[in-house]
C-alpha cells in the first residue's frame, strides 16, 4: 500500500504548510517569552533568542511531533492556571522563607537589587534597604552594608544616602561590590568581615530568597540571622489576590531553580 503524499495545498490551493509553520513558531515564541519572564532572563535582549524559539516551534510543528508542541503548551497553561488561582502555591513559597529571632550582630547586610536609569533604588532594593534602616534605628547593629551593582548600572548613592538620613542618621553606611550574584555578595561580604572582625551579620533580602542567601552566606563561615525585607510587592499572608500568587510563582521558579544551580556550583 502505497502513502499517501504530503499535502502541500488545500483544495482552493492555499500554502498549508506555511499556516502549520506560523502556528508552530506562534506557539514557540510564547513558550519561550514565558519561560523567560517566569525565571526573570533573558528579557533584555530576546530577539535573537525569540527568532531560535519560534524556528524550533514552526519545524516541529510541520513533523508528527506536533501534537507534543500544543501538549506542552496545554500542561504549562494548567499548571499556570492552578498555581496562580489556587492556593496550591502558599506552602512551597513559604518554605523558602527563613526568618530568625533577631539579635544584636556585629553589622547589617543589605543586599543588592535593581535600580532605575535615575539612580534610584527599585522596588526590592527599596524593600531591603527600608528594612536594614530600620533595624539600625532599633540598635540591632550600627553599621549596614550594602553591595553594589556593576557600574553600568547607574549610581545610587544619593537615594542611599537621602534615605539613610531621614530614618537612621545615625547609622555607618558601607558599600562592597561589584557583584553580580549572591555569591559575589557572600564572598565580598566575609572579606569586609575579616578585615573588621565580624562574625554575625544579620542579613536583609527578599523573603523568598532568603533561605538560600543565609545558606549561601554560612558556606562562607559567616553566622547568619536572617531578617526577610518588609514585603510591599506582594503579601505573604491570606486573603491572596492573584497577583500577589502570580508574583509568589514567579519568584518560586527562579528560587528553585537558582538552589540547584548554586548547589550544583557548591556554593550551598
Amino acid at each position: 500500500m502505497s502513502r499517501r503524499p504530503r499535502q502541500y495545498r488545500d483544495d482552493r490551493g492555499h500554502p498549508v504548510m506555511i499556516g502549520y509553520f506560523a502556528a508552530g513558531a506562534g506557539i514557540g515564541a510564547t513558550l519561550y517569552f514565558v519561560f523567560a519572564f517566569m525565571l526573570q532572563t533573558g528579557l533584555e535582549d530576546a530577539l535573537p533568542y525569540v527568532a531560535l524559539s519560534a524556528l524550533i516551534g514552526g519545524l516541529v510543528h510541520l513533523t508528527r511531533f506536533r501534537g507534543v508542541l500544543w501538549g506542552l503548551a496545554g500542561l504549562l497553561a494548567l499548571f499556570f492556571v492552578v498555581a496562580i488561582y489556587t492556593p496550591v502555591l502558599y506552602g512551597p513559597a513559604e518554605r523558602l522563607v527563613r526568618e530568625d529571632d533577631l539579635r544584636p550582630a556585629d553589622a547589617i547586610v543589605c543586599l543588592s537589587s535593581g535600580v532605575t536609569n535615575e539612580g534610584r533604588l527599585d522596588i526590592g532594593g527599596t524593600e531591603r534597604y527600608l528594612t536594614a534602616l530600620r533595624l539600625a534605628e532599633e540598635g540591632y547593629a550600627d553599621t549596614v552594608v550594602r553591595t553594589r551593582l556593576p557600574d553600568d548600572y547607574a549610581p545610587v548613592d544619593a537615594d542611599v544616602e537621602w534615605l539613610r538620613a531621614g530614618l537612621a542618621p545615625g547609622a555607618e553606611i558601607a558599600t562592597v561590590g561589584p557583584v553580580g550574584s549572591t555569591w559575589d555578595e557572600a564572598e565580598q561580604v566575609r572579606a569586609l568581615a575579616q578585615e573588621r572582625g565580624w562574625g554575625t551579620v544579620i542579613l536583609v533580602t527578599s523573603p523568598m530568597h532568603t533561605r538560600r542567601a543565609a545558606a549561601v552566606f554560612e558556606k562562607t563561615g559567616l553566622t547568619v540571622i536572617s531578617a526577610p525585607a518588609e514585603s510591599r510587592e506582594y503579601s505573604r499572608t491570606p486573603p491572596h489576590r492573584a497577583w500577589d500568587r502570580a508574583y509568589m510563582l514567579r519568584r518560586w521558579l527562579y528560587e528553585v531553580a537558582a538552589w540547584h544551580y548554586y548547589r550544583a556550583r557548591g556554593w550551598l
